[in-house]
């Protein structure tokens, strides 16, 4: 198999924020079962995601391979941390489809981390929907041309910006590393593992496959 289609499902894996939001679910309970649905949400709604965006440079996913962590999760957290999980994953999966889901976008991102929280330690849950909103709002200013072409409304859109901003780039993956290390203050993982954890995150941040990347850590859009 070519290593590039190797890369293109991992990167649609995003391991960067895979390995933060594990880091947050440490931070939220000992619980390993509790843990490991966790994950598992986290991973089907990625598989939804891709399936139905399915974004210039991605390669396909099948469009009901989000059901099979799905399912799995429901034996292992509340059900209604699974369903208001889902139902916030659907709402930032119509960013594509309409205004007021691309504008609100941030919010919905921020409400998936922040239900998940909610069942266990409401603070964090506050803090974990502030950060992951901002965190998503950079996201959207790195895209901003991509998505003016494609016509999705988000707020740096709508605010008439026209052109990917490079700074967003790398302060979205600065303020995905800063939500770990804030997590960490909570978690029981030892704190020798923020670095490691650290690495791997700055490593497969480009491999996701995007319009947005800087011509340097292109990896998909020059492929032969």
């Amino acid at each position: 198999m070519n290593y590039k289609i190797i890369l293109n499902y991992l990167g649609q894996l995003r391991v960067y924020s895979f390995l933060d939001i594990l880091v947050l679910a440490t931070a939220l309970t000992r619980n390993l079962n509790a843990i490991l649905g966790i994950g598992l949400l986290w991973l089907g709604f990625l598989f939804y995601l891709e399936s139905r965006h399915n974004d210039e440079l991605r390669l396909k996913i099948n469009k009901y391979l989000w059901l099979i962590p799905f399912i799995f999760s429901l034996f292992l957290l509340p059900i209604w941390i699974c369903v208001g999980f889902a139902l916030f994953s659907y709402f930032y999966t119509n960013k594509k489809k309409n205004k007021f889901f691309s504008i609100t976008a941030p919010l919905w991102r921020g409400l998936q981390d922040g239900v998940i929280a909610c069942g266990f330690n409401l603070q964090i849950a506050i803090l974990a929907f502030v950060l992951i909103f901002i965190r998503n709002l950079v996201a959207d200013f790195r895209d901003a041309h991509d998505d003016k072409i494609r016509n999705i409304k988000t707020i740096p859109v709508s605010l008439g910006i026209s052109k990917n901003q490079v700074w967003a780039f790398y302060a979205h993956i600065l303020l995905v590393i800063i939500t770990t290390l804030v997590w960490f203050r909570f978690s029981f993982l030892n704190v020798y593992m923020i670095i490691p954890i650290v690495i791997l995150q700055v490593i497969s941040y480009p491999l996701t496959p995007r319009l947005s990347n800087p011509k340097y850590l292109d990896i998909y859009n020059n492929a032969e």
